[in-house]
């Protein structure tokens, strides 16, 4: 599958929004559950830095990601594998890159998107993309509107 690239321009500061998206534990103050996302679940102990792990449970399976790259406040990479439901249907290999671009009076957020299928949901690619694409547009937007107000 093709790697995906989603930009939005958000009126704050770097930090800023770099420490909502670190706070997996508070994702619930601005992001609401949708069918792919029901919440970050069973989140490792002390704080969140890189090799922390998370579960995330969705309609369509479960991810079990980890923090794999830090650099603020410009970078948080996740790794998030995901055992689609029902399982004969195969994994998704997830990685996710979020790059921060100060721009003075605001921030580009840039979301990269690499999915890799196994088993028979390498058939279903463009459905796929197409999900995982319109849940980022849903992200970015809720993100957007949390910081900004704040």
């Amino acid at each position: 599958m093709p790697e995906y690239l989603f930009t939005t321009r958000i009126g704050a500061r770097p930090d800023a929004i770099f420490d909502v998206l670190m706070d997996l534990r508070h994702y619930g103050n601005w992001l609401p559950h949708s069918a792919v996302f029901k919440g970050t679940r069973a989140i490792s102990e002390g704080p969140i830095a890189e090799g922390t792990r998370y579960t995330e449970r969705s309609l369509f399976g479960t991810r079990e990601g980890m923090i794999v790259r830090l650099r603020r406040p410009l970078c948080i990479a996740y790794h998030q594998p995901m055992s689609l439901q029902p399982a004969w249907l195969g994994r998704l290999d997830i990685e996710v890159t979020d790059t921060l671009t100060d721009l003075d009076d605001s921030t580009e957020l840039s979301r990269r998107l690499r999915l890799v299928p196994s088993g028979p949901v390498r058939f279903a690619g463009h459905a796929v993309g197409w999900a995982f694409s319109r849940e980022i547009k849903r992200v970015h937007a809720h993100l957007k509107a949390y910081v900004e107000r704040a």
